[in-house]
This record gives structure tokens, C-alpha cells and sequence, in this order.
């Protein structure tokens, strides 16, 4: 009798070390999966900021380029004006020397 309770117990604790096995086997596939999961989502995020950056880059830019444009109206004119005054300065110029 004793050996059908030593061999029940050896079972037992055979029991209990196949189960240890699996469980820590478990543990490491959701370690893995929780890890895989993670990476998944800080692309995700990364891919939102990136967009985020990309649109902000995108509303700068238009506005950079609405102020050259203002820039170089402003410029033309400018220089259309002076064009005007260094035309009646020169018949100013051509009046009084006459």
C-alpha cells in the first residue's frame, strides 16, 4: 500500500511539474504576444505624430509661401514706384535743363 501512495504522489508531483511547464510556457507566449502587441502600437503612434508632423510642416509652408508671394507684390510694387519717380525726376530733370 505503501507504494500505490508513494507512486500517487509521485504522479502528483509529476502533475504539478508538467503543469509548472505549461503555465510558464503560457507566460512566455503572452510576454511575447503582449511585446508584439506593443511594438504594433507605438508604430501606430509613431505613424500619428508623423502625420501630425507632416500636416504642420504642410500649414507652414503655406503660409511661408503666401507671405513670399505677399513679399514679392509688395516688391513689384515698390518698384513700380520708383520707376514712377525716377521717370518724373528725369522729365523734371529734362524740363528744367531746357
Amino acid at each position: 500500500m505503501a507504494t500505490i501512495g508513494q507512486e500517487t504522489n509521485q504522479r502528483f508531483l509529476q502533475n504539478n511539474k508538467d503543469i509548472e511547464k505549461y503555465l510558464d510556457g503560457q507566460l512566455v507566449m503572452l510576454k511575447e504576444k503582449l511585446t508584439s502587441e506593443r511594438q504594433k502600437y507605438d508604430t501606430i503612434q509613431e505613424g500619428k505624430a508623423n502625420a501630425y508632423t507632416i500636416e504642420i510642416e504642410r500649414r507652414v509652408l503655406q503660409k511661408v509661401s503666401t507671405i513670399m508671394d505677399e513679399s514679392a507684390k509688395m516688391r513689384q510694387d515698390i518698384l513700380a514706384r520708383l520707376e514712377e519717380q525716377n521717370s518724373a525726376a528725369e522729365t523734371n530733370i529734362s524740363n528744367a535743363l531746357n
